[in-house]
């Protein structure tokens, strides 16, 4: 299995089953959130789709694991039509982090221009994190800016929305090496964190 990971922080995986690769110890070192072994936090995804894992020191802080779309609570489902109707379903996982566990949904959607939509919903329905991408051109260059310390090239640009306000813009860059940072930054252009992302493998 190939795999993404992302350096103290974010990390997404390739190919068959897509996950982030960390040694034994660190695997067994999970702190905070997801509070199981190892095996356990892999053993239910799906073949062909990413784990994402998110790493903060030595913890792992956050896990989702892919799952089967029908898998979905109904009210998770009703959720996600209310916020993002119509579109096309890229991604479905369970999530267990630091906020809590819930569902992750993202969506593909063409109005009112190509983007996607992902939102991370509690078993009851609840939508307690909402992220858009823009086109480069709507993001602001402050933001862009404080990104482009991490890289040379941007890919994507997300906002991050709380239950009631957005909270920060997540942007994902490249530099000329081809190496890859996710980037937090502040809604008044400032850094927060940027995290490196690599290519791993996990056999579990």
């Amino acid at each position: 299995m190939r795999f993404l990971a992302v350096r103290g922080a974010d990390l997404h995986i390739g190919a068959m089953q897509r996950i982030w690769w960390l040694t034994a110890a660190l695997l067994a070192a999970c702190a905070s959130a997801p509070r199981q072994p190892a095996s356990a936090m892999l053993a239910g995804a799906v073949a062909g789709a990413e784990t994402r894992l998110i790493v903060s020191g030595d913890r792992i802080v956050s896990v989702v694991t892919p799952i089967d779309p029908r898998a979905l609570p109904a009210a998770v489902r009703a959720a996600c039509d209310a916020e993002a109707a119509g579109g096309r379903m890229t991604f479905c996982g369970e999530e267990r982090g630091e906020g809590g566990r819930g569902y992750r949904v993202e969506k593909q959607l063409s109005d009112p221009y190509e983007h996607q939509r992902s939102l991370l919903v509690t078993e009851r329905g609840e939508v307690v994190e909402r992220r858009r991408t823009l086109p480069l051109a709507r993001a602001p260059q402050a933001v862009l800016a404080t990104a482009l310390t991490k890289g040379a090239f941007v890919e994507r640009v997300e906002i991050v929305a709380g239950p009631g306000r957005d909270e920060h813009w997540a942007v994902v860059v490249k530099d000329r090496a081809g190496e890859t940072f996710a980037v937090e930054v502040a809604l008044d252009g400032s850094m927060r964190r940027a995290r490196r992302r690599t290519t791993a493998r996990v056999d579990s």
